[in-house]
């Protein structure tokens, strides 16, 4: 009898991994929408961030950026950050964590429009420090296509090249 028991128990534990295998495995989430990977990062590459206005005051500088969506889908969310590299070396920097979320985002952006951000960054972020690339701000945008869900997220982080400074 406990030898019977046991056997049961074994058998229903093994279904019970076999099927949660079988589904962890179901990819119908990327089939049914035929994703392209290269597609994506094309329309990726035709959402654009630059510097529209900059203004220097005593304690902090003020930047308004511009989000324009060039691609042909919705920007469903989406955040912007701006920072300043980090100087490694002469001719080397790298991407600084520290970052300054802009404000005035909005939700689904459509194709071709564009939405207006601020960004306040404080003196203290910066100054005195010979090691922040204060003069090539970075940008960094994290956001999904048409719809919240994983296999819609994409980033896009740069130099932005566009400045009235």
């Amino acid at each position: 009898m406990i030898l019977l028991k046991k056997t049961l128990i074994l058998l229903l534990i093994t279904n019970f991994l076999f099927l949660i295998s079988i589904s962890g495995c179901d990819n119908t989430a990327f089939n049914n929408k035929n994703i392209d990977i290269n597609r994506i990062d094309r329309e990726v590459d035709k959402i654009t961030v630059n510097i529209v206005d900059f203004k220097q005051k005593e304690k902090e500088l003020f930047y308004t950026l511009k989000l324009k969506n060039g691609s042909s889908h919705i920007i469903k969310q989406n955040v912007v950050y701006l920072s300043y590299p980090i100087i490694i070396s002469p001719s080397n920097s790298m991407m600084n964590k520290c970052k300054v979320e802009g404000t005035g985002n909005k939700l689904d952006i459509k194709p071709n429009e564009e939405v207006m951000l601020h960004v306040i960054i404080p003196n203290e972020y910066f100054k005195n420090n010979p090691k922040i690339d204060s003069e090539h701000p970075s940008f960094e945008i994290n956001g999904y296509f048409d719809e919240v869900t994983q296999s819609a997220h994409f980033m896009k982080s740069g130099t932005i090249l566009t400045s009235s400074r």
